[in-house]
């Protein structure tokens, strides 16, 4: 028997006509005693809901909506010791609270590559189950299997003509994307969706559901800039308001400094401690003259940060803050000792690496940047030797050149971030392939950068 006719074979019913919207689908309940086939839950049920929307057939409530409901009903039956959701008496209210006609709930069950799905549609004013479907077929036949829960909720007397059977890799992808729908951070859920168009680039789920996260997150940023300028405007004219008492312009000048620093808005954070550390009040000179430092160290601008720091330590000999620039000065100070020591190793490790190596070759071209990086020379060693490299080695097609540039283009943007270039290189961050962009040091370095 063909895949297709296993498909339609095992289409158990049909409702006679097609279900009254909106639609809201539950998420699936999982029959097998392993989780590790719980993606599927959130996976089947959000895929269905977007073929449901392309559709443009019947309006679909959005899984957030219902995942709040269920909640809701979940924390009143707990209460109650009444029914879990997932019953239709209980998905039946699920639906009062979200607007819709009719739910779906349903249950899947893997059995080693074959996977079975059952679905009931839910009329939510009576509770009664108006119809049901039954499918059964390959894990990687998974969106042949939905197209056919679709076509019975609604009301197709003969079965859609199946997808061609996706790739194995799509079954990944799928999970991937079914993952970033059970996590609520944010920055999970692009990192999983990135991952799922990794796999598959032209996985339509995880696109659609990555382009509108960084939309919302876009709105999210400007929302959140927009109402931080606000406050920190309020707040700055507190601390300049000479009629306020000495205490209340110390605080705000100690909460503006405190946002500046939350927000890594280091460029203004400077410009405001330098402001305030000429200041009348002791207390607010040395708190600036402390944000001063700090916000230079973060801007790599160290020379400033060493000498703003010496003074620091003349002026405030016992203030509270003393031991905090002491120790930036210290750390800032053992950094550059270690870049001045391991340069001679660089120079080493170089003539090594190239001692036997013809000119021109590409183990020979890289030598300078890949030297830099075993050595932590991320400077005009690290920039120069990678910018030289890529200059000659940028356009070459071969599958090895092309690791040798993206790792190149990776160290440029570290040393370009050292140098305090940080605009230079955000755009140089554009230039790396999404494996390098998804680096975790390259995350964590870039989330110290200033914002501003």
């Amino acid at each position: 028997m063909t895949f297709a006719l296993a498909l339609c074979a095992a289409l158990a019913a049909t409702p006679a006509e097609p279900v009254e919207g909106p639609v809201a689908v539950l998420p699936f309940k999982n029959l097998n005693a392993d989780p590790k086939t719980d993606w599927l839950k959130a996976g089947i049920a959000e895929t269905m809901i977007s073929d449901l929307r392309r559709s443009g057939r019947v309006p679909v409530v959005e899984r957030s909506q219902v995942d709040r409901a269920v909640a809701e009903i979940a924390l009143q039956a707990l209460k109650a010791g009444g029914a879990a959701p997932g019953e239709e008496a209980s998905a039946a209210k699920v639906g009062k609270l979200v607007g819709a006609k009719t739910i779906v709930i349903g249950t899947f069950q893997q059995s080693g590559k074959q996977l079975r799905i059952n679905a009931r549609f839910v009329a939510v004013e009576t509770g009664v189950v108006r119809g049901a479907a039954k499918v059964t077929g390959a894990l990687d036949g998974v969106f042949g299997l939905q197209d056919q829960i679709v076509g019975a909720l609604m009301g197709e007397t003969k079965p859609p003509a199946p997808r061609p059977r996706p790739k194995p890799r799509g079954v990944e992808a799928y999970r991937l994307y079914a993952m970033s729908l059970t996590t609520a951070s944010d920055a999970e859920k692009v990192d999983y969706l990135r991952r799922s168009l990794e796999v598959d680039p032209t996985f339509v789920y995880a696109k659609e559901d990555l382009e509108a996260l960084q939309k919302r997150m876009a709105g999210y940023s400007e929302a959140s800039s927009a109402k931080n300028a606000e406050q920190e405007g309020s707040l700055e004219a507190r601390v300049r308001d000479g009629s306020l008492a000495s205490s209340a312009r110390l605080e705000a000048a100690r909460t503006l400094m405190q946002e500046l620093t939350a927000a890594k808005r280091y460029h203004h954070l400077a410009k405001v401690a330098e402001e305030l550390s000429r200041g009348s009040l002791p207390e607010l000179r040395e708190l600036a003259s402390e944000r001063l430092v700090f916000a230079k160290i973060r801007l790599k601008q160290l020379d400033a940060a060493l000498q703003l720091g010496e003074q620091h330590l003349k002026a405030f000999p016992g203030g509270p803050t003393y031991r905090a620039v002491e120790s930036a000065m210290n750390a800032v100070i053992q950094q550059r000792k270690e870049v001045q020591d391991r340069r001679a190793e660089y120079q080493s490790d170089l003539d090594e690496k190239r001692n036997g190596t013809k000119p021109g070759t590409l183990e020979w071209d890289f030598a300078p940047c890949i030297c830099a990086r075993w050595n932590r020379q991320v400077n005009e060693l690290m920039l120069n030797g990678c910018r030289e490299f890529l200059a000659k080695r940028a356009s070459d097609t071969n599958p090895d050149a092309q690791d040798h540039v993206e790792a190149a283009r990776f160290f440029v943007v570290k040393a370009l971030a050292e140098q305090g270039e940080f605009e230079k290189a955000r755009a140089a961050v554009k230039e790396l392939s999404e494996r390098y962009a998804r680096e975790d040091e390259l995350r964590a370095m870039m989330d110290e950068w200033p914002a501003d």
